[in-house]
């Protein structure tokens, strides 16, 4: 019984870390790097059904350490996201943007941009300046804004 409580309590927090993924890299745009998380994390979620059926085979041994390994590697690849997800969100950065340099951002439909040397998408955003629409490019990492013709 306490194997199936601890599968019940795995499977919850495999949910609950899921839906922070998915709902915090929607900030960034799903952009690289937040969007491989969320497909590293779905096997993580799957192994739930790998500990049912350990229960099933009465192997309490190796139900114990697959849950450990598994809590361990929820907290390694949150832990992770956390270090590398962008320092801005594309809000952030549309505020920075009309804070700094007096401009009106407005939304459009391409919201991101490769960087050609690093292959690394940036948020790019349309913004009127003295009547004039410039396209704009911020870096999420540094906040480097480019202003393109």
């Amino acid at each position: 019984m306490k194997e199936i409580i601890v599968s019940i309590i795995y499977f919850i927090a495999s949910i609950a870390f899921f839906l922070y993924f998915f709902y915090d890299s929607s900030k960034y745009l799903r952009i690289d790097p937040t969007l491989h998380f969320l497909s590293i994390y779905i096997p993580l979620i799957l192994l739930s059904y790998v500990q049912i059926y350990i229960i099933w085979m009465d192997e309490r041994e190796k139900f114990f350490k697959t849950t450990g390994l598994c809590l361990l590697g929820i907290v390694c690849i949150t832990l992770m996201y956390e270090i590398v997800k962008p320092n801005y969100t594309y809000e952030e950065a549309k505020q920075i943007v009309a804070r700094e340099y007096d401009v009106e951002v407005q939304d459009s439909f391409l919201t991101t941009i490769p960087q050609a040397e690093t292959g690394k998408e940036n948020y790019r955003m349309n913004v009127i300046q003295d009547s004039n629409e410039i396209v704009v490019i911020f870096n999420r990492y540094t906040k480097e804004i480019l202003f393109l013709n």
